[in-house]
């Protein structure tokens, strides 16, 4: 089972580090046009400075804390401890 686990790690990552991609190409392709605003699939404004750094932050947290983003949820709470 533990293997099965550990082998996913590596495709979870990539996944995480397209997302990042894609919020940072979206986000700059905006201000490069000079739009600083972009509607999304639903149609509400959403401001392009903000999804570059976004996406910056979380590319961040992928590649230098990978460990530690990866460790969230993944602890017990309080109540399984005590079963």
């Amino acid at each position: 089972m533990k293997t099965e686990v550990t082998n996913k790690r590596p495709f979870i990552r990539a996944i995480w580090i397209i997302m990042a991609l894609v919020l940072i190409f979206y986000g700059s392709t905006s201000i490069i046009q000079g739009k600083i605003n972009y509607l999304n699939y639903w149609g509400g404004l959403v401001f392009a400075p903000i999804v570059t750094l976004v996406g910056v932050f979380l590319l961040f947290m992928i590649i230098f804390r990978w460990n530690q983003f990866n460790k969230w949820g993944s602890e017990k709470s309080n109540a399984d401890k005590f079963r």
